[in-house]
């Protein structure tokens, strides 16, 4: 019987026919899967705020410039650059753009990810299949568009697949060129994601070197890399549980995966190949600081900004990783059976068992779709935590003569697994963007295992068997990719828009749309420069409001130079944001023991709250808290008092609704305004003082500016839960004019 499965046919050998089905096929996918990716991103808000913090950022650059000096930030250059340019060309970096752009970049992404399995397994079902894993397995993407990640991941991929496509047609000078221009770009996006890719690309050249002597040099020093590499990077944490299992599960599978490299090498790369890498990385290089200098950017600060900053963060932020039981003897279990692979390579029935075992490894990563459900980032955390130790297993060739499409495989691997390192220091979202690599390997690898199982078993002739790996691939797609898009779905269409400036495509759970509706009103009228704290920066955004900052300030003294300028601006509003700061809390920071929170205390005080959000103004300024309510004791016994504080309406409010905040928006009281029900209004100017002599009346109440109704009637036990009650303000033919939301 025979023990190698059939070559998958190379890239580039297709029909013209076969091509022109697959790119139909791809393409009704990107349209589903784009579909699904909006309903998913235009319906999620991170309290933490990142994407307002990118966006204002972004701006505050192609306004002003001076990365580094007046504008502090984490990122390289690359990042600014990049928007800049769209910026100049005419599109408004707001939410909805920059949540669109995000999406373009996820659904790249996987389309990239779908081709690479589809040209490896000259399968449309499984390239389809790979496609859909991906985006699922990247989904936390939605938690931070405009991340610097979001150019990142299709970099990686355009890199992977990309040098993958190029080597299989063995052209190994636009394979150094290509890669080390991407490699350079993405090490001015996000020093350490580009970092990665450089060892990447470096190691690969020089283990395929036309040399064989320099060859075995780059594989050992490659091979210490493997070691080394991670301890150097987490050394400042050594030795913590969770860093010594990361160490060792990213050394025990680069090390296996580093000696199929050196066993699939060709002598390919050599002086022209050094000089065409270097010369693609200088040119991008060169491009995007000019690009930066020109907007304001010295030269000095780049470097600062580059490796200084980066180098601070990680000292100061760390968010632990909580490594499942299992990975690191799972490492230790697959470098052993690498081990037997080199170097017992003549035992009989050594290749059908590592075949099987990729199938039974693929068993494993297809049955964690099942928690999905519950675990909407289980795909990717299967990816992170156990696809290092079975990226060797999935990429090392079956066949005794590597061919350029295995070869393409373990480019794509060895790409994989370095860039599973940026989940140091903050293991976040870096987790998917890290790791989603491995679904492409698992797809492409699963599938030729299938394949060599079933000639064995005389299996393969038989019509409608050999699909057989196709169609469990698009089944197991499609169970992944039902909870995200149904739970989008209903998310969609159960939410209403936003409707604020740059953010009318956003339909966020009915919380944050109100919340952020009354904060944006409120800011409109009182606030002259808005203060987040901690991070709220999409309200500076929405309203137009610039942020008090101190950017010139040395690092010890920031804090306290912008806590003056708060003070120095009169109509100056800071937004507290407690969500942010529990969450602060429970990573070991103290939000409230800044010299800015110290301030806000002493100087300013609360106006209303709603949820997490908090407004304040300095103490001594009176505002009037729009579109806030208030229940109180009336006069009457056994009766409420209900004031509302309301701008201009367009029509009289025939109606005042008290109904459940549950997003259902179930009345739990009706009172009309009609002949019974009389009311008090009284004009009021923005400090919430009167403007004008309060009138008594019945009927519909036409407010035409600031003002303040109160009404009296008599409560239901419902409404002993002031916290989930929305008011709502209907017109003669039942069309909402405006909610308000209980003030405490």
């Amino acid at each position: 019987m025979p023990t190698n499965p059939p070559s998958p046919q190379l890239p580039g050998a297709e029909t013209n026919s076969s091509t022109r089905v697959a790119l139909l096929a791809f393409g009704l996918l990107g349209v589903g899967l784009f579909i699904v990716g909006y309903w998913r991103i235009f319906t999620q808000f991170m309290g933490y705020d990142d994407e307002g913090h990118f966006l204002w950022s972004l701006r505050e650059y192609a306004a002003h410039g001076g990365l580094y000096d007046t504008l502090k930030t984490l990122y390289q250059p690359g990042y600014f650059v990049a928007y800049h340019f769209l910026q100049l060309a005419g599109l408004d970096l707001n939410h909805d753009t920059g949540r669109l752009l995000t999406l373009l970049s996820w659904c790249g992404t996987v389309m990239l990810c779908g081709w690479f399995s589809w040209r490896q397994t000259r399968s449309i079902g499984a390239g389809l299949a790979a496609a859909t894993l991906t985006f699922v397995s990247l989904i936390t993407v939605i938690k931070d568009p405009m991340h610097p990640s979001t150019l990142l991941m299709p970099a990686a991929a355009l890199g992977a697949v990309l040098g993958a496509s190029v080597r299989t047609r063995t052209r190994p000078l636009w394979f150094a060129g290509i890669t080390a221009t991407l490699a350079a770009a993405m090490l001015l996006t996000k020093i350490n994601v580009g970092a990665f890719f450089l060892m990447s690309v470096g190691t690969w050249l020089a283990i395929n070197s036309r040399k064989s002597a320099r060859a075995r040099s780059a594989a050992l020093l490659a091979g210490l890399a493997c070691v080394l590499g991670p301890y150097l990077l987490m050394r400042p944490q050594w030795p913590h549980p969770w860093v010594t299992t990361y160490t060792l599960v990213f050394a025990c599978g680069a090390l296996a995966l580093g000696g199929a490299l050196y066993e699939a090498r060709q002598p390919e790369h050599g002086l022209r190949s050094w000089g065409l890498a270097i010369s693609g990385a200088t040119v991008i290089a060169v491009i995007i600081f000019i690009a930066a200098s020109a907007n304001g950017t010295r030269w000095s600060a780049l470097w600062e900004g580059t490796v200084g900053v980066p180098q601070r963060f990680a000292q100061a932020n760390m968010v632990p990783l909580a490594w499942p039981g299992g990975a690191g003897a799972l490492a230790l279990v697959m470098a052993a059976v690498a081990g037997v692979y080199y170097f017992r390579r003549n035992l009989p029935g050594l290749i059908p068992t590592l075949a099987l075992l990729r199938i039974v490894a693929g068993g494993w990563f297809l049955a964690t779709i099942s928690k999905l459900t519950s675990e909407p980032t289980a795909l990717q955390e299967f990816c992170f935590f156990y696809g290092p130790s079975l990226a060797w297993l999935m990429a090392v060739p079956l066949r005794t003569a590597p061919t350029p499409a295995d070869r393409a495989r373990l480019w794509l691997a060895w790409v994989f697994i370095w860039q599973t390192l940026q989940a140091y220091p903050v293991a976040g979202s870096q987790i998917g963007w890290g790791s989603f690599l491995w679904v492409p390997l698992f797809v492409a690898g699963w599938h030729e295992a299938v394949l060599l199982w079933m000639e064995r078993l005389d299996l393969a002739a038989r019509r409608g068997v050999r699909p057989a790996a196709a169609f469990v691939l698009t089944i197991a797609a499609i169970a992944a990719l039902w909870p995200i898009g149904s739970n989008g779905y209903e998310r969609f269409t159960a939410n209403e828009p936003l409707g604020l400036p740059g953010a009318a495509r956003l339909r966020l759970r009915h919380d944050y749309t109100s919340d952020f509706r009354i904060l944006h009103q409120n800011l409109r009228l009182h606030a002259g420069s808005v203060y987040g704290f901690t991070e709220t920066l999409s309200l500076n955004v929405w309203t137009g409001h610039r942020r008090i900052y101190a950017p010139t300030a040395a690092p010890g003294e920031q804090e306290s130079a912008i806590a003056r300028e708060i003070l120095a601006e009169p109509k100056s509003v800071v937004v507290l944001n407690y969500g942010h700061m529990n969450l602060l809390e429970l990573q070991g920071q103290s939000p409230k023991e800044s010299p800015i929170y110290n301030c806000i205390t002493q100087h300013f005080a609360p106006v209303f709250r709603v949820d997490d959000y908090e407004l304040w103004v300095q103490r001594g300024r009176r505002v009037a808290p729009f579109s806030i309510a208030y229940l109180a004791r009336a006069s009457s016994e056994g009766r409420l008092q209900l004031q509302l504080t309301l701008e201009a309406l367009p029509r009289p409010i025939a109606a005042v609704v008290l109904a459940r905040f549950d997003g259902t928006h179930q009345p739990v009281l009706t009172l009309p305004l009609d002949a019974a029900q009389s009311w008090q209004l009284t004009p009021i100017a923005l400090t919430g003082e009167a403007a004008g002599p309060t009138t008594t009346a019945t009927g519909p109440a036409n407010i035409t500016q600031p003002a303040r109704l109160t009404l009296e009637f008599t409560p239901t036990p419902d409404l002993l839960n002031a916290k989930g009650i929305e008011i709502r303000l209907l017109d003669a033919a039942g069309g909402c004019l405006a909610r308000l939301r209980l003030g405490r």
